[in-house]
């Protein structure tokens, strides 16, 4: 009976989907605009889903399973023997845990409480201050102040 039971076990868990080891999130430099983003492959029901950036959703694509991997717009999605490595588009990403994640997203938060701060700050000066060459001189302190992801408006030289 023992022996039986062992043999079901093995058995169901060659059943197992073999894509669900590409599940997770994980961390990439984006080379079109030379930043860190965090991506996600989730399932959803039958279909998994390729989020190129987990801070929106407007770049969910559904993915197409393949003997190698997966396929999105006839690009191989595929995964490092350890299961740590994706690779996709010339790129690869390293899987991130949720505490790697959640600091990722508060960064995130943080910049932008901070750039609406700063562009407060801008709004003001750009008020105050008339003298171009003065003015020139706060913004390049500005640019030192500025977080990552931070476009102020009314920020730029004078001449």
């Amino acid at each position: 009976m023992r022996q039986i039971l062992v043999i079901l076990i093995l058995l169901l868990s060659g059943c197992a989907d073999s894509q669900e080891k590409y599940l997770g999130k994980f961390s990439y430099k984006n080379h079109f605009i030379g930043k860190e983003e965090i991506l996600e492959i989730k399932k959803d029901g039958d279909a998994y889903l390729f989020n190129e950036d987990i801070t929106t959703t407007s770049k969910i694509t559904p993915m197409k399973k393949i003997p190698e991997g997966f396929e999105i717009n006839s690009k191989t999605i595929s995964l490092s023997a350890d299961n740590n490595t994706l690779y996709f588009s010339n790129q690869s990403a390293q899987r991130v845990d949720n505490s790697y994640v959640e600091k990722y997203l508060l960064k995130i938060k943080e910049n932008k409480k901070n750039c609406d701060e700063l562009q407060i700050e801008v709004n003001m000066k750009h008020k105050e201050i008339s003298d171009s060459k003065k003015w020139n001189e706060y913004v390049k302190t500005l640019r030192t102040r500025e977080p990552e992801d931070c476009s102020l408006e009314n920020s730029g030289m004078r001449w």
